[in-house]
């Protein structure tokens, strides 16, 4: 067989680790992870024959095709039964009759980690995508842990007449590490790899662990074909047809198996119907042999539409079915609730005026029980333009009036408004000077109201005229006299105001605290 075997260069490796064999579980698992919570999509995707699931709360249930699975459910698959499961979508368990493992799995869909704890049987293992990072994919055996990152390999777990544990990996493609452990859970710490094509048989006890070597001395041995059961050669055949790159070829694998000696066909014995279970059974169209009868699951009722039973009137709640549209049975009732009126228009019953209230009624258009009516709002006066009555003045105020356009009441009066007074430009009649304040006056252009006004004096305006250094020098500073003359016409208004000043004795010249500089003489 040695010619069969493919090169595992690279191919994806996967791990073993351990006496155990990850596998994904079934259904949906919701579980906690870092406070959240996540999910796994997990299902059962064909069952044959009799398999029992049993959950965490010992609830027995007989698995049927896309029931879900979750976390910690024990499955038990009994004889001439086999169940194939459907992990995340794209990784597939197929365990075949007489297999016993249990689940568990946490994670979500992307990243997660999935073990199958197979306690004896065997199962086929197909990782269609090489996993995420960070995520596991295990089956655990007493005696091993095989740990794959996307392959496809088949585990078998069986008890050996000397009372030793025995398990056998079959790696069909990509890698699969070995983690030896004794039947009390230690490892060893013996390791090793497997490539497609290759088998690794184990055995152990509760004191020791290790891998059964051949005539050759190898660890490795060669896989065997014509003991593969039946349905692990379906499932290996139909992973072909799917693209899989295994380490034999179809026609090869049909060959070793010898699957031409029979051409099955499957034979309904009783179709299954939503209240009772069918049967079925495989004939070969060659020999005519036949295949034990298997049970085919009550189909799920299939629902038709909501017919309406009772009608819903405007006050009264109606009712709907919906029924099973193979068997008739009523599926699901539910409510309709009652319409409601369905008004129609509004009738003026009073008309409305502009000081009172009017009215109008309506019916329900179906049923003629209801009636509704409600006030029209008095129209309010539609008034007219303002009339003067008396006109304003710029002292006294006027009115006007105005009336009802409709009725020609509801008059209202207003009152107008004083003018107030337009009054001219301001004439100076005595001019302001430095220290007298004058006056000027106006009137009213239209009634001629006077009004007179102060001019406020307008202040001296000084200039200076010039500086004079006076009084004693000491060294170079002095008092200076600056003399300011007011410039405004007709006034020789004149002020003095002493400054202190620094003088230079060698130029004849000063500065002044206001910043003046003129010569002077002593």
């Amino acid at each position: 067989m040695g010619k069969l075997l493919k090169t595992a260069k690279g191919k994806l490796i996967a791990l073993i680790s351990g006496v155990s064999i990850v596998a994904a579980g079934v259904g949906v698992i919701i579980f906690l992870l870092n406070g959240e919570e996540s999910y796994r999509t997990i299902s059962v995707e064909e069952v044959n024959g009799k398999t029992i699931v049993v959950n965490e709360q010992n609830a027995n249930t007989e698995a049927y095709q896309g029931m879900h699975l979750y976390s910690g459910d024990d499955v038990t698959v009994q004889q001439q039964a086999d169940m194939t499961m459907q992990l995340d979508m794209n990784k597939y368990v197929y365990a075949e009759e007489n297999t016993h493992f249990w689940l568990e799995a946490t994670g979500n869909d992307s990243k997660n980690s999935t073990v199958i704890h197979l306690e004896e049987g065997a199962v086929l293992n197909r990782i269609k995508n090489k996993l995420e990072n960070g995520s596991v994919y295990e089956v655990d055996t007493p005696n091993s842990t095989m740990s794959i990152r996307g392959t496809v390999y088949r585990v078998s777990v069986f008890k050996g007449k000397d009372e030793l544990t025995y398990t056998t990996l079959e790696v069909f493609e990509g890698a699969v590490q070995v983690d030896l452990k004794d039947l009390q859970g230690n490892y060893n710490g013996v390791t090793e790899i497997f490539h497609e094509g290759e088998v690794a048989k184990i055995r152990a006890d509760m004191n020791f662990s290790e891998f059964i070597v051949g005539e050759d001395k190898s660890i490795i041995h060669e896989i065997g074909y014509r003991e593969l059961p039946l349905g692990t050669v379906n499932a290996l055949l139909d992973y072909i047809d799917d693209g899989e790159e295994l380490c034999i070829g179809k026609d090869l694998l049909k060959d070793y198996t010898g699957l031409e000696d029979h051409k099955w066909e499957k034979k309904i014995i009783r179709e299954a119907t939503c209240t009772l279970e069918g049967e079925e059974k495989m004939v070969c169209s060659v020999c005519q042999m036949t295949s034990e009868v298997t049970t085919i699951p009550m189909l799920s009722h299939t629902e038709g539409d909501w017919e309406t039973v009772v009608e819903a009137t405007c006050e009264e709640p109606g009712e709907q079915n919906k029924v099973c549209t193979l068997c008739g049975e009523v599926m699901e009732s539910r409510e309709i609730a009652a319409t409601g009126h369905t008004m129609g228009s509004w009738i003026v019953t009073k008309e409305a005026t502009c000081d009172t209230a009017g009215s109008q009624s309506r019916s329900c258009t179906i049923c003629d029980g209801a009636t509704e009516t409600r006030v029209i709002e008095a129209l309010g006066h539609t008034m007219g333009d303002w009339t003067v009555t008396k006109q304003a003045t710029c002292d006294t105020a006027g009115s006007q009036r105005r009336s009802c356009t409709v009725c020609g009441g509801g008059n209202e009066t207003q009152a107008i408004a004083a003018t107030g007074h337009t009054m001219s430009a301001w004439n100076v009649d005595i001019p302001a000077t430095c220290e007298k304040s004058g006056s000027q006056s106006r009137s009213c252009t239209v009634c001629g109201a006077p009004e007179t006004q102060e001019i406020a004096a307008t202040g001296h305006n000084y200039v200076l005229d010039g500086h004079e250094v006076t009084g004693e020098i000491v060294g170079t500073s002095g008092v200076a006299t600056a003399y300011y003359t007011c410039s405004n016409d007709n006034c020789q208004q004149r002020k003095t105001e002493q400054h202190d000043c620094t003088v230079d004795g060698e130029t004849w010249t000063a500065t002044c605290e206001c910043g003046e500089v003129f010569e002077f003489s002593w």
